[in-house]
């Protein structure tokens, strides 16, 4: 399963690995705290995903992080994003796609399926 892999593997970017990459000129963004389906949260779990993610880079890059891409593709609803947008001062940036096949049968086994 994808869990099992993910622990057994960790590949993960360590602090040290993204502030590499942001001292090389990547750009750095936030990805959310733990992979939610965003479109299923309220306002206040929306808004600490992304918000906590992206201080948290923040804090090992020094710099602001202006950007978040939404895990699997799936966009929180719009006013949610208007709303946190107009909150925060530094996301700049909300990216997503719209899935019009159902590719999360891929990522979670049928019983995790949203």
């Amino acid at each position: 399963s994808i869990a099992e892999y993910m622990e057994k593997n960790n590949p993960y970017c360590s602090s040290e690995d993204i502030l590499e990459l942001h001292s090389n000129g990547f750009g750095i963004g936030s990805h959310s705290l733990s992979h939610p389906i965003f479109n299923k949260l309220d306002f206040e779990d929306f808004s600490r995903e992304i918000l906590l993610s992206s201080q948290a880079i923040s804090d090992i890059v020094s710099d602001e992080v202006p950007f978040f891409s939404y895990p699997f593709g799936i966009r929180g609803p719009k006013d949610f994003e208007e709303k946190l947008l107009e909150k925060s001062k530094h996301i700049k940036a909300m990216l997503g796609i719209k899935n019009t096949l159902n590719n999360l049968q891929r990522i979670f086994s049928p019983k995790d399926s949203p």
